[in-house]
């Protein structure tokens, strides 16, 4: 066992069963609810720091999407943002009281958008982080060529070789070792099939689709050291 996973032993995964697939979660704390969505190349592990931080003022909890860790797949092969919305609300019905504080990073801000759209009357507030925009409204031969280099790279790779080729590319020159560490051993457990999913997914939506109309409190984050997702994305979004 590493130093990663003595520190997430103290928030071991849970499992919601259903009859549409089970979906796996970590929690932390106690108070006010904080749902975290995490990015494609990560999972519930990678809020390791802010459950450390914060679990003393809020009940902290973090979705494994469909596909990741120790949750089922979505039954569509190619499902969309909508279809990842609806087996969060599978979860969320479950486990927490609304209404909640919504947070996505990267994919999962998307993710959690077009949750919003769906059922805003659960969310008291939305925070996107770094948000990948996705890129359903670019021309048609740059997404094919997006989503297939993606695809490529795990396919020729795997989750470990991933891990090894993109994992220092996620985080700033200044990262600590142990904020490298946590971004190498998340990416390095993805599961190839939850992971193709959500690029499909990636290419096939677009977070304005769902942003907009929006009325609830929403703040945008992005790093302005962040080279993945940079802030000109950020205010591409909120525009």
């Amino acid at each position: 066992m590493n130093g990663v996973e003595k520190k997430l032993a103290a928030f071991p995964r849970k499992i919601l069963s259903s009859p549409d697939g089970d979906i796996a979660y970590r929690e932390a704390g106690a108070g006010a609810p904080v749902m975290l969505l995490h990015g494609i190349g990560s999972g519930s592990g990678s809020w390791l720091f802010q459950f450390a931080a914060l679990r003393e003022r809020y009940r902290m909890i973090a979705w494994d999407a469909p596909g990741y860790g120790d949750s089922a797949p979505l039954a569509k092969a190619t499902p969309g943002a909508l279809d990842y919305a609806d087996a969060l609300r599978r979860l969320t019905e479950k486990i927490v009281s609304a209404p909640f504080t919504l947070v996505g990073h990267s994919l999962g801000a998307l993710i959690a958008a077009a949750y919003c759209r769906q059922f805003p009357a659960s969310v008291a507030s939305l925070v996107l982080v770094d948000p990948a925009t996705g890129y359903a409204n670019d021309p048609p031969e740059e997404r094919m060529r997006k989503n297939a280099a993606r695809k490529e790279l795990m396919e020729r790779l795997g989750p470990e070789g991933l891990a090894r080729e993109r994992g220092k590319k996620l985080l700033s020159a200044q990262a600590s070792a142990q904020a490298l560490e946590l971004v190498l051993w998340n990416m390095s457990r993805l599961r190839k099939k939850g992971y193709l999913q959500a690029a499909d997914m990636l290419a096939n939506s677009d977070l304005r689709d769902f942003s907009d109309g929006i009325e609830t409190p929403v703040l945008a984050l992005c790093g302005t050291a962040d080279q993945i997702t940079p802030e000109r994305s950020v205010i591409k979004a909120a525009s």
